[in-house]
């Protein structure tokens, strides 16, 4: 990869703004991109306008996103991050309505209500912010209130952080359930991460 500096790469990562530079072939994570990686070319949700690809929004092309100014919804994410790292110390899951709480009390302000879209950004938000591709995903600890279990949007996050392949992915076009192959998946970071946080091994 050419042409990318470390802010580059963070506005990437931040907006999930992919580069057709990005290659998802072979490798490990690490052994691929090095220190700085950047996320992986996403097929299934790439916006494409007469051959380019259309940028999403970002602190550099929006004020804001989802009505929220850029700032705030960065306080938002890191706010949510703590949250998830205090429930890893005490080995719990939660759900997004807890989450959401959770951060308006830490914020000390309103922000609003959730919805489907919002919730599948915020946690590719605290996905992609928290991410370090030597450590299981902390966004294993979002679930669903009623399945107890992370619904589709988790595993398509971790396919285009090339930790899932695409083959074993949910498909855009067909009603998702969780199969047995993505519930050992899933399981295997969130225990994981309440091992790393509970024992002490990560702040």
């Amino acid at each position: 990869m050419t042409g990318h500096s470390s802010a580059d790469l963070l506005r990437a990562v931040e907006a999930r703004e992919w580069s057709s530079e990005v290659s998802d072939s072979g490798g490990g994570l690490r052994e691929r991109w090095g220190k700085e990686y950047p996320p992986n070319p996403s097929r299934r949700r790439g916006q494409v306008v007469k051959g380019k690809t259309r940028a999403r929004k970002n602190p550099d092309n929006s004020a804001e996103y989802f009505g929220y100014p850029w700032p705030k919804w960065f306080r938002m994410r890191d706010a949510a991050i703590a949250l998830l790292k205090d429930c890893a110390r005490s080995r719990e899951t939660t759900c997004y309505g807890a989450l959401w709480q959770g951060v308006e009390e830490a914020l000390g302000e309103d922000i609003g209500k959730r919805g489907q879209y919002k919730d599948r950004a915020f946690a590719g938000a605290i996905g992609w912010h928290s991410n370090d591709f030597d450590k299981p995903m902390l966004t294993s600890l979002i679930v669903r209130e009623k399945e107890g279990h992370p619904g589709r949007g988790f595993f398509m996050l971790a396919v285009d952080q090339g930790r899932l392949s695409e083959n074993d992915g949910p498909k855009a076009d067909e009603d998702w359930s969780m199969t047995p192959l993505q519930r050992h998946f899933w399981e295997t970071p969130r225990n994981a991460v309440f091992d790393q946080y509970a024992s002490g091994i990560e702040k």
